[in-house]
């Protein structure tokens, strides 16, 4: 799962730049479109596509929260407001999936992985609210685009929740296959609309707005989607909330030379409380069991 974050953490940055040139429902669904291109072959040639009858609706479901709801608000809001007041909301994602995972997964975090939350959250938001510390830039953003990034926060959390219980019975191939064909459905009339409303913008496409979709197909969908399934099949759902965590941090670290933001003292600060705060939550106890059954 941090793997998965890693491939993910220049999302943010390069789909602001390739929105300059495309509409944002149209942008998502070309990305899921030639990420289900790619993984067809593989998901059908492997046999992937057999799953319950009963599944079906559930699989709907979950591809509907993490591939529908979650990207449409997030893109419609990260057109309207600031990356920063994007990435403070989106550092709300482990403490709404904890508690979603302990209420409806009764999964009980310890002492010492709630203590991760809060500090990796501390360190989040001392990034994400940085430059108006340093006095560089607003923070505050556009009220409905930080709104509907809220709703893209809770629409995530959802498409954690469940997925976990799928991934009892099938594979992160086959929840990552579904979950891009229930968008590229959902997408597809939101695209057509823009297409409607604003004929040719894919004539004035440059060689970034081609990279852009080529970015967000296989570093931002496939390569990610699946990363974090096979992770949280692996591990907690809880675990797959916390390492969100990440995304901030990465996320500066691709802006500095793609749109010459650099790194302040607050910033590596508040890196470094967000790594403590990941370690807290995923692999502080996991080494004390380990070193226990050595002493032992």
């Amino acid at each position: 799962m941090v793997a998965a974050m890693f491939s993910w953490g220049p999302a943010p940055v390069i789909t602001k730049l390739g929105l300059h040139e495309i509409p944002p429902y149209s942008f998502a669904f070309l990305r899921f479109l030639l990420a289900l291109i790619i993984l067809l072959p593989i998901f059908f040639s492997l046999g992937h596509h057999k799953v319950a009858r009963g599944d079906l609706k559930r699989f709907l479901l979950v591809g509907i929260f993490g591939s529908g709801l979650n990207v449409i608000f997030f893109m419609t809001g990260i057109s309207r407001t600031t990356a920063t007041s994007s990435a403070a909301i989106f550092a709300t994602v482990p403490l709404v999936n904890a508690l979603a995972a302990a209420f409806i997964l009764r999964e009980r975090p310890t002492l010492v992985r709630v203590l991760g939350v809060i500090v990796g959250l501390l360190g989040s938001f001392l990034i994400a609210l940085s430059p108006s510390f340093l006095g560089t830039k607003s923070v505050g953003g556009d009220v409905l685009g930080n709104l509907l990034v809220g709703l893209a926060v809770f629409s995530w959390v959802a498409y954690i929740i469940g997925s976990k219980e799928l991934l009892q019975k099938y594979s992160p191939l086959t929840m990552t296959t579904y979950s891009f064909l229930v968008g590229v459905t959902v997408l597809f009339p939101l695209s057509y609309f823009e297409f409607v409303s604003h004929p040719g913008w894919y004539l004035k496409l440059t060689a970034l707005g081609f990279w852009a979709i080529l970015y967000g197909a296989i570093f931002a969908s496939v390569v990610p989607f699946f990363l974090y399934q096979w992770g949280m099949k692996q591990t907690s759902a809880f675990a797959a909330g916390i390492v969100t965590y990440l995304n901030p941090v990465l996320a500066s670290l691709w802006a500095i030379p793609l749109l010459g933001e650099y790194p302040s003292p607050v910033f590596l600060i508040g890196t470094g409380l967000i790594l403590g705060g990941v370690f807290l939550a995923t692999a502080y106890e996991l080494i004390q069991k380990r070193r226990q059954l050595f002493l032992d």
